[in-house]
């Protein structure tokens, strides 16, 4: 598995960051909003698997999108698979959702 260059991972990483932040700030306001109808206090963080389900759809997003632009065929023709982009597109959003849970802080 051949990792994408320096230059093509720090653009990855940062698109995966903007996309986790986007879905992150997304399923907290329906979270809040849904408990707020509820009637339940909002203050409940994401579950473990809750966290994973949600780095997992980032990446479908990162992936999704690298797709669309014709990068993912560009880097597959350099020798990078679409399994080392798909790990590349996580490393955002996992370390994010640690962060978050104060387990890195």
């Amino acid at each position: 598995m051949r990792h994408p260059d320096r230059r093509f991972a720090r653009a990855i990483l940062l698109r995966s960051f903007a996309i986790w932040l986007v879905v992150r700030c997304a399923v907290e306001f329906v979270g809040r909003a849904a408990a707020r109808l509820g009637g339940m206090p909002p203050d409940r963080g994401l579950s473990v698997f809750e966290a994973a389900v949600l780095a997992a759809f980032t990446t479908v997003i990162l992936l999704f999108d690298l797709r669309r632009t014709g990068e993912e065929l560009f880097l597959a023709e350099l020798g990078v698979s679409t399994v080392a982009l798909a790990v590349v597109g996580a490393i955002p959003a996992l370390a994010g959702e640690l962060v978050l849970d104060g387990l890195i802080w």
